[in-house]
């Protein structure tokens, strides 16, 4: 398929802006080690009604809930290493926001599960979801994909240390560089998204299931809208149409699913996982390297983070800062001094921009004051 070469080159690009925005316990380690599954609808919203209206264990909520588990199972048993998340495990009703709260806060991937329904008994298909920009619908007066950068932008927020006096300050998203920051993560998600979607086609649409006639929709649906992570939305047939129910309310059928599902997880984890794999070279043998853990030098900590910021974020207002690990937070820090008195000579310059700025000692992965 001619677009997911162009995503797979795209991704590899791009992907990197996806990884140093997560949240810290998402990035325990690299790769796609998160997913969250979210079964759609639930308790006392049945989602479309199955053909058989009056029995419980047939309509929409059911099946796509059976769909979900025996899919992370899947992915639990092939890879270990990934956890594996549910935004539910039963019937309950669970809020959008929940949702999309349980995915921005740990998804790696976030695939929600749903059936469709249709007055016309006739619609028929499988479809994939992604989040566009606009609603093709005109009727819909809700701009999904401003309210999908408000969500990134509320995921901006900083704290900033200084001493035991903890802050917080909100990076502005409004000024340009933050709004080109926000455009290329948007397209990193967007890029991510449609890989594995390309995927789920190319996997899960096979007899019995035949694909609608926009089999890759970038309509807007809210659950996606709210969600910051790479996402796409299933549609796995119609529950009114008579040959597709009687194919989805089965229990061979939900796991025949849950396997061409898992084949698409399996088949784009892979890529995901490769965006970690960049070699940027090794030093040559025999020469002597100081180890990190020896090598003592003095910086300018400007600010702590729970996430991790690329190189050139617009937090750091032009300077060039690093991060270094420290517990559940990541130190920012401004230059490399071999005394203490260099990196005491540029504070008052740092300060004009980072008022709270301090000089530190740094020795390995361990920041102090000196």
């Amino acid at each position: 398929m001619a677009i997911k070469t162009r995503v797979f080159v795209v991704l590899i690009a791009v992907l990197a802006i996806i990884h140093v925005s997560q949240p810290l316990n998402a990035q325990s380690a690299k790769g796609l080690r998160t997913v969250v599954i979210d079964p759609g609808h639930g308790g006392e919203d049945t989602g479309a009604l199955g053909l058989k209206k009056a029995s419980t264990g047939y309509h929409e909520k059911d099946i796509v809930l059976s769909v979900s588990l025996l899919l992370g199972e899947k992915i639990k048993a092939a890879y270990p290493d990934v956890k594996v998340m549910y935004t539910r495990d039963r019937d309950v009703f669970i809020s959008r926001n929940d949702r999309a709260k349980l995915a921005n806060q740990y998804a790696d991937l976030f695939i929600s599960i749903h059936c469709n329904g249709n007055n016309n008994l006739d619609a028929h298909g499988t479809s994939v979801h992604i989040l566009g920009q606009k609603s093709k619908n005109t009727e819909n007066k809700i701009d999904y994909f401003e309210e999908n950068q408000s969500v990134a932008k509320r995921r901006n927020d900083l704290i900033v240390v200084d001493g035991d006096d903890v802050k917080t300050k909100r990076i502005d998203s409004d000024q340009a560089s933050g709004h080109i920051s926000g455009s290329l993560q948007w397209k990193a998600i967007y890029e991510s998204s449609l890989l594995f979607a390309t995927e789920v086609i190319d996997k899960l649409i096979k007899e019995p299931l035949t694909p609608r006639e926009v089999v890759l929709d970038q309509d807007v649906f809210d659950v996606l809208a709210y969600t910051s992570r790479p996402a796409v939305l299933l549609e796995l047939g119609f529950v009114t149409n008579a040959k597709e129910y009687a194919y989805l309310k089965t229990a061979e059928a939900q796991e025949e699913i849950a396997e061409r599902l898992f084949q698409a997880f399996a088949a784009y984890k892979p890529v995901y996982d490769a965006s970690f794999a960049i070699d940027f070279g090794e030093e040559e043998a025999g020469q002597d390297v100081q180890t990190a853990a020896d090598y003592i030098y003095y910086g300018i900590q400007i600010m702590c983070g729970s996430r991790a910021l690329r190189n050139g974020d617009p937090a750091f207002k032009g300077f060039e800062a690093y991060s270094v690990p420290a517990g559940n937070v990541y130190k920012y820090i401004i230059g490399r001094h071999e005394t203490k008195e260099e990196a005491q000579a540029q504070l008052s310059k740092v300060r004009r921009s980072f008022p709270d700025a301090f000089v530190v000692k740094v020795q390995g992965d361990k920041v102090s004051r000196p």
